[in-house]
C-alpha cells in the first residue's frame, strides 16, 4: 500500500483546517474592534449633545475614540464645534486626529 497519497491528503486537510481557524479568529478580532469603535463614537456623540457640560467625561471618551481607536472623520467637526462653543483649547491628541482626517 502506498502511503504518500494518504500523507499528502492528511497534510492538506490539516493545512486547510488551520487556515480556516486562523481566518475565523482574525475576522472575530476585526469585528470586535469595529464594535468598540462604533460604541465609543456613540458614547462621544451622546455626551456632546446630551451632556455638553461634562467636559471631563467628553475628553476621556474623545481621547479614547480619536487617539486609541483612531476614530473616523465623522466626529472630528462635531468635537471641534463643541470645543469652540465651550471655548476650550483643543488637546494634542485631537489636533493629531484632525491631521489624520484633514477633510473634516
Amino acid at each position: 500500500m502506498e502511503w504518500t497519497p494518504i500523507i499528502v491528503s492528511c497534510v492538506t486537510a490539516l493545512a486547510t483546517i488551520l487556515t480556516v481557524v486562523i481566518q475565523s479568529h482574525s475576522s472575530q478580532k476585526k469585528t470586535k474592534q469595529l464594535i468598540e469603535v462604533n460604541d465609543n463614537k456613540t458614547y462621544l456623540l451622546l455626551l456632546l449633545y446630551c451632556y455638553p457640560n461634562k467636559a471631563d467625561e467628553i475628553f476621556t471618551v474623545g481621547r479614547k475614540y480619536f487617539e486609541e481607536l483612531e476614530g473616523d472623520s465623522f466626529a472630528v467637526p462635531l468635537f471641534d464645534d463643541w470645543l469652540n462653543e465651550h471655548e476650550l483649547t483643543a488637546p494634542e491628541w485631537f489636533l493629531e486626529a484632525k491631521k489624520k482626517h484633514p477633510a473634516a
